[in-house]
């Protein structure tokens, strides 16, 4: 299972050095799963704050024995920028006797699933604020109509509005 995951596997001894390192991460690190396991290959393949921010957490697992779980910002090796956001849980690696004795980890790349929940916030806004302009509109509306005669006015109102409509529809076929 741990070899065939899309999901970054590890394990970590207490000084970060790889004990365990599946396809998925050799291919995220760029280099093949033996020249990661014995090596404290973060440091060799991130810039200096995000490795020492992956130590941290992994020293934190250690020193507490509590799982945590965190997302993070991985950029491909040799890049400060083009990050991939990543969910990690952490645990404790236990040895028979039960003492920490490193961390191991599952890295799940949701790195989509963000950029649609921002496109999802965005779209949320724009229908908030078209919304707001629509009903200031209709608000407009109803205070410019003369409002002599009460079937007049409901007329003249529900002539506006339809003709708001109808330019709505048309803003919406040609993309606004």
């Amino acid at each position: 299972m741990v070899g065939a995951a899309d999901a970054l596997v590890w394990a970590k001894d207490r000084e970060g050095r790889y004990l365990l390192c599946n396809p998925a991460l050799a291919r995220h690190l760029g280099r093949p799963a033996g020249a990661v396991v014995g090596r404290a290959a973060d440091a060799e393949a991130y810039p200096p704050d995000v490795a020492r921010a992956l130590r941290e957490r992994d020293a934190e697992v250690a020193r507490t024995g509590r799982m945590l779980e965190a997302e993070e910002e991985l950029p491909a090796p040799g890049q400060a920028a083009g990050a991939g956001t990543f969910l990690t849980v952490r645990s404790p690696l236990r040895d028979a006797a039960g003492a920490i004795v490193g961390v191991v980890g599952l890295s799940t790349d949701i790195t989509a699933r963000k950029a649609g929940e921002a496109r999802l916030r965005l779209l949320a806004r724009e229908v908030d604020h078209r919304a707001k302009n629509a009903l200031a509109v209709v608000q407009a509306i109803l205070r410019l109509t003369p409002a002599g005669d009460p079937a007049a006015y409901a007329a003249a109102v529900e002539g506006r509005v339809a003709a708001m409509a109808r330019a709505h529809a048309v803003l919406a076929e040609g993309g606004w």
